[in-house]
């Protein structure tokens, strides 16, 4: 190896992650066994999380273990939003956008196949076990995450009352833009007529 290529390795972005094009590359270091956070030797770069993607046909290219293990992520996640660097910015929410949608998407798969009452076993005081029906648990977190994400008639103002709520906040804002340019109008007026 030339002793060019061997500094261009030794300055790599998975080392250390300053010479990165975006935030994200460097926050999250290449999926590599040198890398990879994993301890388990079986796991070490063939996570459970690479299977399903490289079983998708894709190929991972940034370790998502690291969101949650490296708190060196955390500290340039605080770097790109102190320094305004909006592209990286995206490229984080983007990322974690994605993979909300696409679990509420596996989520709501689960739920709709188990149905949103589930038999849950019960005992009775003899000791018997009975069953009875419960909310699946399901439901609950992926409400939570549905609405984190906009995916409700409210937040796409498909029902009556977001509509009308829609109306009047778009109301509000129309009324508030003419006061503010008539107040604009009458402090260009007074301006003028003081220095004629």
């Amino acid at each position: 190896m030339s002793p060019a290529a061997r500094a261009q390795r030794r300055a790599a972005a998975w080392k250390h992650g300053q010479n990165a094009a975006t935030a994200i590359a460097q926050a999250i270091p290449p999926c590599k066994r040198s890398t990879c956070p994993m301890t388990d030797p079986a796991e070490k770069a063939n996570c459970s999380i690479k299977r399903q993607v490289e079983a998708s046909g894709s190929a991972l290219a940034a370790c998502p273990v690291q969101l949650v293990c490296a708190p060196e992520v955390r500290e340039r996640y605080v770097a790109a939003i102190e320094s305004g660097e909006t592209k990286g910015l995206a490229e984080l929410a983007g990322t974690v956008l994605a993979a909300m949608q696409q679990l509420a998407g596996q989520e709501l798969a689960k739920v709709q196949g188990e149905g949103l009452a589930v038999e849950a076993p019960v005992f009775s005081p003899e000791g018997e076990m009975l069953t009875t029906l419960r909310t699946n648990p399901r439901a609950e977190p992926l409400l939570k995450l549905l609405d984190m994400l906009g995916f409700s008639a409210q937040h796409q103002a498909i029902t009556p009352r977001a509509r009308a709520e829609r109306s009047a906040d778009e109301g509000i804002g129309s009324i508030a833009d003419f006061l503010q340019k008539r107040r604009q109008l009458a402090v260009a007026a007074a301006a003028e007529g003081a220095t004629q």
